[in-house]
């Protein structure tokens, strides 16, 4: 009885490892076919080449200099937000979507801000 039991464990564990193994073989052709695709394929090029596609232009933004941090920080102690200034990661998930839909600092964000 003891000897069946354990039996029927192995082979329980063994199928749940060859679904998992289906599983994994299933993910990574799909990922291969992605790889494959157009789209994959203009994506890798703008990121690692810098292309464009005709009619697009490009945005160069400066370098984190000196001036840029020191003016990033006069604007957002005047309440200003601009592209540069970073967002604490300490804000709620909801807080952050609603900063990337709608932009700028929410309250909550700030006042965190200002306690550091």
């Amino acid at each position: 009885m003891q000897r069946n039991y354990t039996l029927q464990r192995e082979v329980d564990n063994k199928r749940r490892e060859l679904m998992v193994t289906r599983l994994q073989k299933d993910s990574l052709e799909l990922q291969k076919r992605y790889y494959q695709t157009n789209e994959y394929k203009e994506m890798a090029a703008r990121e690692s080449l810098g292309l464009v596609m005709p009619g697009e232009r490009v945005l160069i933004l400066p370098a984190n200099t000196e001036a840029v941090k020191k003016a990033d920080t006069q604007a957002a102690n005047r309440g200003v937000v601009t592209e540069a200034t970073p967002l604490t990661t300490e804000a709620s998930n909801v807080e952050q979507w609603m900063n990337f839909l709608f932009g700028g600092y929410s309250q909550s964000m700030r006042a965190a801000e200002e306690e550091k």
